[in-house]
């Protein structure tokens, strides 16, 4: 979660994160909100989601 956030830092105003994870992180979801991001898990397979964050607007 902290490597996630760090890159949010350095994100571009009109990009997004796509992240490749495990599960689905919901432990990070407050923590995006707090800082004016969004995200949309999507379920691959299993043990395996992509997550897509991007600021909200």
């Amino acid at each position: 979660m902290i490597k996630i956030l760090e890159k949010l830092t350095r994100l571009p105003e009109c990009a997004v994160l796509l992240v490749h994870h495990h599960r689905e992180p919901v432990m990070l979801y407050p923590k995006l909100e707090e800082n004016g991001f969004e995200a949309t898990a999507n379920k691959i397979e299993e043990n395996y989601y992509k997550v897509l964050i991007s600021r909200k607007k």
